[in-house]
């Protein structure tokens, strides 16, 4: 079965975006974005789950002549590869490799698990992201959080059924400050222990 990874970065309160959606405070420089390409070109991901909103935003950058000039492996990457889009009230997408999904996330997800492949990325998309985790659909989850406190924003992790146990895969500390921690859920306790 195909697995699914949360990739975000947020800031240290753990906030995705500001409440105006804006992602422009995420701390990039170059060893951040030779991090953001090896990962592009990563033969162990063949596909990429996105809600509306994040749909709508990657959609308006990654096919762009800027985004294909000023990074072209993960602007490849984000076009070639299959996106399944959930949305309730998008009537169509029209982005190269996109597929609209409709029905029931839950179950569209483990249908979508179970179709050959390989692992699958979910960037952005709170509330999917929430209906997610509260099925015990997300099998890794990837955070970089960035040295900054944002004051106000939206929560990557809110509105959870039950707490989630989680074991450390993996850390790693950037140049910049950014620290990146691989996550994935520790299946073997109860997930509303207390």
């Amino acid at each position: 079965m195909r697995k699914v990874v949360m990739f975000n970065s947020i800031s240290l309160e753990g906030f995705f975006e500001t409440l105006d959606h804006r992602i422009d405070w995420v701390n990039t420089d170059a060893e951040f974005n030779k991090f953001t390409t090896e990962n592009a070109q990563s033969d162990d991901v063949d596909g990429f789950i996105l809600g509306r909103k994040t749909y709508d935003m990657m959609s308006s950058f990654w096919p762009t002549e800027f985004a294909l000039q000023s990074n072209p492996v993960v602007a490849r990457r984000m076009n070639e590869l299959p996106k399944y889009v959930f949305s309730r009230t998008l009537k169509s997408v029209d982005w190269s490799n996109s597929e609209l999904v409709k029905g029931d996330a839950v179950q569209e997800l483990k249908r979508i698990k179970h179709l050959p492949g390989k692992d699958l990325v979910i960037f952005g998309s709170g509330n999917l992201s929430k209906t997610f985790i509260n099925n015990d659909l997300i099998d890794e989850f990837q955070l970089i959080v960035n040295p900054i406190l944002l004051a106000s924003g939206t929560p990557l992790f809110q509105d959870l059924n039950n707490s989630v146990r989680l074991k450390l895969l993996n850390v790693r500390t950037f140049g910049n400050g950014n620290v990146l921690m691989i996550y994935q859920p520790d299946r073997t306790t109860t997930s509303d222990a207390a």
